[in-house]
């Protein structure tokens, strides 16, 4: 087995006040994601991870009056990955950068960085409550001696056409400045958002297709929200970093293939994911009155819903048993789902329809008429999507009708 190497990685991209009132292009998110890859991680911070903060925060040891942050090194198939993110950070009642001196472009493709007493970021609303116990030092020796080993541009395809120029112009003076320098550091383009892209052939998606083959560099389609391929580029650039030393990383490289390609890729990984829940809940719920609280603790450990929780998160394993129970429901009797499209009060019910067949492949729903759900699969081939309170208060409140209905225990499916 190969010995832990340490790798420092710098992850770029246009940036500037405006872009990062406007939530920014992704970094942070990108950053985030990698070193929480769990969904339920994830869904913790994603919401904090402004560039906009205050200017007491911009004191504290998590930011240090710098422009970078520094994030806690995650270790993925035996290299330790030490990740700052390049940014530009607003006061956030001015919405003026704090005072920078240098150009972006030049800073942030800096191969040494130090910034002694900076620690951990971990998201906005963390900033100055790190404990002593939870700290990650900055390695400054690490970033300063050995220095940043590779580079991460991430690309937004989702720039309105202004944004979108001065993106690119952006994109290309930092890959310029990378590639001119002595040591050849790999750069790697990171096509953020890939979940909001409308189709492949959308301005954003050429515009960083043409930068990448311009610079003669890989591209990868990632998206933080869906985990898509962030994890997987960290792996391609230390792979194009480490070359032989570790030459089992290619083994867990990303897909470097055409936007559509990446996306049926990532879907496929999704349903699989998806189908394999849904045949372990199909052998053991049997019943209409199953509680989610008795019926989680029989799951732990099973790998499928290990899995599932990973990607979609624990609401959405409980949103996949609940569904099970309605498919239960109303596979028993053709009158109950006659009786429920029939209700005046039951206007959710389309909704309903189209969450069940994310979750469910239409063959499992037996002799109900499957008229109801023609839009269903036009629905499915676009993109999972997170449910909302209201949808699962529209599953509880239907169940709770089948049981008034039926008052008898549904035995099985």
């Amino acid at each position: 087995m190969c010995a832990v190497r340490q790798v420092a990685v710098a992850v770029v991209g246009f940036s500037g006040g405006d872009i990062e009132q406007n939530n920014g292009i992704g970094k942070s998110c990108f950053c985030s994601r990698f070193v929480r890859p769990a969904f339920d991680d994830y869904e913790t911070v994603k919401g904090s991870l402004s560039s906009c903060i205050s200017e007491a925060d911009f004191l504290q040891r998590e930011v240090n009056r710098c422009h970078f942050l520094y994030f806690a090194p995650t270790t993925k198939e035996q290299v330790e990955f030490h990740v700052v993110e390049q940014t530009t950070l607003i006061e956030d009642t001015t919405l003026r950068p704090f005072s920078e001196a240098a150009k972006y472009s030049d800073r942030a493709t800096r191969l040494s960085l130090r910034s002694d007493g900076k620690v951990a970021f971990t998201s906005r609303d963390h900033i100055g409550i790190s404990t002593a116990s939870d700290t990650k030092w900055f390695p400054s020796e690490l970033f300063e001696k050995v220095g940043i080993k590779g580079f991460i541009c991430v690309f937004d395809p989702t720039l309105d056409e202004r944004a979108m120029k001065d993106q690119v112009t952006m994109v290309c003076d930092l890959i310029t400045n990378i590639q001119s320098k002595k040591l050849k550091i790999p750069v790697v383009l990171a096509v953020s958002k890939s979940d909001k892209i409308e189709h492949a052939g959308c301005v954003g998606v050429t515009c960083a297709r043409d930068t990448a083959r311009q610079y003669s560099i890989p591209i990868v389609y990632t998206s933080a929200h869906e985990n898509m391929n962030v994890t997987e580029t960290f792996l391609f650039l230390a792979s194009l970093i480490l070359k032989k030393s570790h030459s089992h990383i290619y083994s867990c490289t990303a897909d470097t293939a055409d936007y559509v390609t990446a996306m049926e890729n990532h879907r496929q990984k999704l349903q699989a994911l998806d189908k394999n829940y849904n045949q372990l809940l199909a052998t053991v719920v049997k019943g209409l009155y199953v509680t989610w609280s008795f019926f989680k603790g029989r799951l732990v450990g099973k790998i499928e819903y290990e899995d599932f929780k990973y990607v979609f998160g624990m609401k959405q394993a409980k949103v996949a048993f609940k569904m099970r129970l309605l498919l239960a429901a109303l596979r028993t009797s053709s009158k109950l789902l006659k009786s429920l499209t029939e209700g005046t009060t039951y206007t959710s019910l389309k909704r309903l329809t189209v969450m069940r067949d994310l979750l469910l492949d239409h063959e499992d729903i037996g002799n109900v008429d499957y008229s109801l759900y023609k839009e269903m699969n036009q629905y499915r081939c676009s993109r999972y999507r997170s449910f909302s309170t209201g949808d699962e208060q529209a599953i509880d409140e239907i169940l709770m009708l089948l049981k008034d209905m039926t008052c008898n225990r549904i035995d099985s499916l």
